[in-house]
């Protein structure tokens, strides 16, 4: 199994398993890293 496939593996368990509302609060903390460049050391 590749690694995309894994990663794909592991978010659709994410999503199965873990209440929506947990669910909004970390991809809206994953959505902020990304925006604000500190995912790609440029903080």
């Amino acid at each position: 199994m590749s690694v995309k496939e894994q990663l794909e593996q592991a978010k659709a368990n994410f999503i199965a398993k873990v209440p929506a509302e947990a669910q909004v609060e970390i991809f809206r903390h994953i959505k902020e890293q990304l925006q604000s460049g500190i995912v790609f050391g440029l903080n």
